[in-house]
């Protein structure tokens, strides 16, 4: 009982978390149950309230597939795994409903991996089967901007290929901000919350920074021409 008590206090919801799975659930509540969860995503400190739905058996219940990420590493030298990385990702990304939602969903496609002949995890293609999830789970919790959210997930990797090869031409970028339009700028800070909640070397961030000042002088420009 102390377990349903916190969770509708944490969700402000008016029914009870007695059932062991969402597909239990009516689309009206699902869809109440979206509304409120997006409000602590948006929370200043959403790390907390996400944290505490996670003690008392939120996310295995509504977001099984973000739940499957634990004990899955981030990174081999990092010791968080990527279901907490997920959470601490949150936390870095601005208050846009879109931009929480893909940040918290964004690696949900390792929990699909592979291993190499070296016992090691193989991520390759995460983006793509995390996209796909995500879409089930903002088509059953009703949210809006989902197609958004969508891309966000699947192309989230993209900007990394500036920081990787911090080369990029003037016209490069001006190729990755057409391609992307008004996503440009989200994918990049979804980039750098990534990059910030998985504890990368400072010298990765540097370069992710470098790219959207760039972008910002483009848009910039373009609004004065």
């Amino acid at each position: 009982m102390a377990k349903k008590g916190k969770i509708q206090t944490v969700l402000n919801l008016q029914f009870q978390c007695e059932k062991e799975h969402w597909s239990n659930y009516g689309k009206d509540q699902l869809i109440k149950i979206g509304e409120k969860f997006t409000g602590i995503l948006l929370q200043e400190n959403s790390y907390h309230d996400l944290d505490v739905l996670d003690q008392i058996g939120f996310f295995p219940i509504f977001i099984p597939e973000l739940n499957a990420l634990k004990n899955i590493p981030q990174t081999k030298q990092n010791s968080k795994d990527a279901f907490h990385h997920s959470l601490t990702a949150v936390q870095h990304v601005i208050p846009s409903q879109t931009l929480k939602w893909a940040a918290l969903l964004h690696d949900i496609g390792k929990a699909h991996f592979r291993t190499t002949a070296k016992g090691e995890f193989d991520f390759r293609g995460h983006e793509f089967n995390g996209a796909k999830l995500a879409k089930g789970i903002l088509r059953r919790m009703d949210i809006r901007g989902s197609a958004d959210i969508y891309k966000l997930i699947q192309f989230h990797t993209h900007p990394l290929d500036y920081q990787r090869q911090p080369n990029w031409k003037l016209e490069t970028v001006k190729n990755f901000i057409h391609k992307y339009e008004h996503l440009a700028k989200p994918l990049i800070d979804l980039a750098i919350a990534d990059k910030i909640s998985s504890s990368s070397k400072s010298e990765y961030l540097e370069e992710l920074y470098k790219l959207k000042n760039i972008v910002d002088e483009i848009s910039y420009d373009k609004k004065t021409i």
